[in-house]
């Protein structure tokens, strides 16, 4: 009996690049045969939404999930990424690849004060061609977004507790508790938003990331039909580059008095440098300005750990920094 448990245990999915298809194969899997009127019944009593009535989109949604394209993003980058979406953002006007996509985070992303029951999120799907929450209910019609968590917490909400055949990655948020509160959820729905887009912006900077196909290896033992390197179940991976410049583009190096002129500036870490507009120069003799995103990017050598000096905070709609207090 023990050695079958062991089994079973082993079984289950890790969050990397090599189970990303057999990660979207389960939640899409599960979608599907769970997507019943009973169910939908269950949902809307638990959660306050009219979910049986968005049926026909719920089962087109997870068949659009089961092809979908796949991501995985490298710690260091998620890192880089939530700084962007909570300090200024990408540019409003930055794409997604493609009308539905799945993104795994590296080690998860953890958000202080988030509603109890959602534990750390560590795969988001969108979905460009459903607009939920809608415009009617008062919320953010840009586009769907699902985030899934594999932890303890995330199986204990009331949604998956007594379900059997319940996948590792089940979905985490606001609305899988209670959707009555609409600040939270139009919180939550933002800043994932606010992710996505920062991840796809420095996708497109290739200064500042590196992007690559994921290949397999022996350790990975993932049956054939889910192998990443099949063309239906690639994962691209995304990750930072190492980055030595200074914010002004000049080399990183510290030519004061103390240092002596010329020596580079050795870090003991590297660092988030955060994006910002500026009034960029162009056009004959460059006297004409337009405003312009520079990206964020990490500075200091590749082997150095990745230091972010704020905590933050997702309360009731409220992105607060440390030290900062919520209005009373």
């Amino acid at each position: 009996m023990e050695a079958r448990k062991m089994s079973k245990r082993n079984q289950k999915l890790r969050l990397c690049a090599a189970h990303m298809p057999l990660i979207r194969h389960s939640i899409a899997e599960f979608g599907l045969k769970e997507s019943t009127t009973a169910n939908a019944l269950v949902a809307e009593h638990l959660t306050g939404m009219n979910v049986l009535e968005r049926m026909p989109l719920i089962l087109a949604s997870y068949e659009r999930l089961a092809q979908a394209p796949m991501y995985f993003i490298s710690h260091d980058m998620t890192m880089l990424a939530v700084d962007t979406a909570l300090h200024g953002g990408a540019p409003a006007e930055t794409r997604l690849p493609s009308e539905t996509g799945l993104v795994g985070f590296e080690g998860g992303i953890h958000l202080d004060g988030m509603p109890d029951g959602i534990a750390d999120i560590s795969v988001v799907e969108w979905d460009k061609q459903i607009k939920w929450p809608s415009e009617e209910e008062g919320r953010p019609s840009h586009f769907d977004v699902i985030t899934y968590s594999n932890t303890k917490a995330a199986h204990d909400i009331p949604l998956w507790r007594n379900q059997a055949g319940v996948p590792d990655f089940v979905e985490a948020a606001p609305g899988a508790l209670n959707a009555k509160d609409l600040d939270s959820v139009t919180d939550w729905i933002a800043f994932w938003e606010g992710v996505l887009r920062a991840v796809f912006a420095l996708v497109d900077v290739p200064t500042v990331t590196r992007t690559r196909e994921y290949k397999t290896n022996p350790l990975d033992r993932v049956p054939r039909k889910y192998d990443p390197d099949l063309p239906s179940n690639r994962v691209r991976l995304v990750d930072v580059r190492e980055n030595l410049e200074a914010p002004d583009g000049r080399d990183a190096s510290d030519t004061g008095a103390d240092s002596g002129a010329g020596k580079r500036r050795e870090y003991a870490y590297r660092f988030i440098v955060r994006g910002f507009y500026r009034q960029q120069p162009y056009g004959p003799g460059r006297k004409l300005r337009r405003r312009q995103w520079i990206p964020p990017f990490v500075k200091g050598p590749a082997d150095k750990p990745l230091r972010v000096k704020d905590t933050v905070n997702i309360l009731r709609g409220t992105v607060l920094q440390e030290g900062q207090q919520e209005h009373e």
